[in-house]
């Protein structure tokens, strides 16, 4: 049982005292269960659709690889990463109860896929200002389609995909009773895989595969 504990912000206005009260993040992530499942999928989905959005608008500004199929280019590009997104979602909750399992946890696999969901909430106000600024503002993507160890870092260990971790890392110990260094490695094994999955294939098909204009956005880390 994960003890409540509370957080208090107190402040005055016209001489009255106001109080906001909220829960730890334990305390947060232990009251999901495996009924909030489609609540976390709905989260996700929500990810993939402004990152598809981002890729369309992005692809729109990118010359197409064949002359004539501009249109057909960006609806692969969205397509492509909303079930980048939706595989990702379902590879790494898989993986997270793989891994866990292997080093002596226990825990539900339903409660994961919910969790998982949750804990995404960083990576979907993510896409939120990608979609602001490419969209709304008309930002054109890079132009780089070159994919090396560095770029690909940077990509995965961006602020809010480090809170995603950090998050996952405390759902992972709360729904599987592991310690700290468990959850941490298991936490960063999708991640650990994408990137080396995401290297071999560059080296076969070259960069300019991963060059739809949305590199970095929400293909999942977990």
């Amino acid at each position: 049982m994960v003890r409540p504990v509370l957080y208090e912000v107190k402040w005055m206005t016209e001489n009255k005292e106001h109080t906001w009260r909220f829960a730890s993040i334990k305390v947060w992530l232990s009251q999901i269960t495996e009924k909030n499942m489609l609540k976390g999928a709905t989260i996700v989905v929500l990810t993939g659709l402004l990152a598809a959005v981002i890729a369309y608008s992005n692809a729109a500004r990118i010359e197409a690889p064949i002359a004539g199929v501009s249109g057909t280019f960006k609806t692969i590009s969205a397509a492509a990463t909303l079930t980048l997104t939706l595989l990702g979602w379902i590879f790494s909750s898989l993986t997270y109860h793989a891994g866990a399992s292997v080093l002596g946890g226990k825990g539900s696999l339903k409660r994961v896929f919910a969790l998982s969901g949750y804990v995404s909430m960083p990576l979907l106000l993510q896409e939120i200002l990608r979609f602001i600024y490419y969209v709304i503002f008309s930002q054109s993507p890079s132009a780089s389609t070159s994919v090396n160890i560095l770029t690909l870092l940077v990509d995965h260990f961006t602020f809010f995909k480090v809170a995603c971790l950090v998050l996952t890392g405390v759902a992972v110990m709360l729904n599987y009773g592991v310690s700290g260094r468990k959850a941490a490695f298991v936490t960063l094994l999708p991640t650990l895989i994408i990137i080396a999955f995401t290297l071999l294939l560059s080296q076969y098909f070259g960069g300019a595969i991963f060059a739809s204009g949305n590199r970095g956005g929400a293909y999942y880390r977990g």
